[in-house]
């Protein structure tokens, strides 16, 4: 027999020897014929995870599945909550393998469910049973819940159903808050372009009287002014839109908790009932200012100190 003095399990393959040696003893040397293995030191803990984070999204751009992926930690308590977090910033799905204690490993909790029955025991100490009930009304599951609550062996029913049910109607009340923003955000809009135009025709008062009094008919009159307003509102449409995209992602990941995940994907339509809405309030301001506009004495704007 051959007295192995070195590890030779991934004699062909230099990069997973590297990783091996770093897993186990923390440091490692990385050989040239491993140009996949990249080390670096990072400050903390958090910019090591965020660091890995950057990574695969990298890969994922790249074409490579999250499943295909894999990141292999040496003490997972210690780097969990900073890789569930900047994972979940960047939008990463992750699946934790923590290893079991022998406490909890399979013969242990074969031997106490056996010395449980020996005992005298009917069930263990934590039993769920997922089953499908067929109740289709409240009445039908309150019914169930109570037979089986009846029983000393049943501590707690719950439904799928009344779960889905409780959740919608959370959403519907942030449904009514969105609803409450936008009408907010409406006004605004529909204020700022109204003082802003109120301000361009104030200032303006002796050069429309200008072109009155040079036989410009109202509808001419009123293109020349109103033109500016709707190509500027052009302009803070495509731009809302574009920075709108990263105030939303910013928006989403913030509101997120462990226990639920909001949808990042915008739908196109979204897009055009914002594009609509402010040209929308752009028209209506117009309409508004036009009569302001058509008010204008051309004796007294030009008779007017500059």
């Amino acid at each position: 027999p051959e007295l192995l003095r070195r590890d030779l399990r991934h004699k062909d393959a230099p990069g997973l020897a590297a990783v091996t040696e770093l897993l186990e003893t923390g440091t490692c040397e990385v050989p040239p014929a491993a140009p996949e293995v990249r080390l670096f030191a990072a400050a903390s803990r958090e910019e090591e995870a965020r660091c890995t984070a950057a990574a695969i999204r990298r890969l994922m751009r790249q074409g490579v599945r999250c499943g295909k992926i894999a990141v292999v930690c040496r003490n997972i308590p210690d780097y969990r909550a900073a890789i569930r977090y900047e994972f979940r910033m960047a939008d990463i799905p992750l699946y934790c393998d923590e290893p079991t204690t022998p406490e909890f490993s399979a013969p242990a909790t074969a031997v106490r469910a056996l010395l449980a029955l020996v005992r005298g025991a009917d069930m263990t100490e934590n039993l769920t049973v997922l089953a499908k009930t067929g109740a289709s009304d409240e009445a039908a599951r309150d019914a169930l819940a109570a037979q089986l609550l009846s029983s000393s062996n049943a501590t707690g029913v719950s439904f799928s159903t009344a779960t889905i049910e409780a959740f919608n109607d959370m959403l519907g009340s942030v449904d009514y808050i969105v609803i409450v923003l936008i009408v907010a955000a409406a006004v605004l809009a529909f204020v700022v372009l109204y003082n802003l135009t109120n301000i361009n025709i104030c200032e303006r008062q002796k050069e429309i009287a200008t072109l009155k009094v040079l036989g410009f008919y109202r509808r001419e009159v009123s293109d020349y002014v109103f033109r500016e307003n709707i190509l500027l509102s052009l302009i803070g449409t495509a731009a809302g839109l574009f920075v709108g995209v990263f105030f939303h992602q910013f928006v989403v990941q913030t509101a997120e908790v462990d226990a639920v995940m909001f949808g990042r994907t915008i739908a196109p339509m979204s897009y055009v009932y914002a594009a609509v809405l402010s040209m929308v309030f752009t028209l209506l301001v117009s309409l508004f200012m036009r009569k302001k506009l058509h008010r204008i004495d051309m004796v007294e704007s030009l008779k007017a100190p500059e």
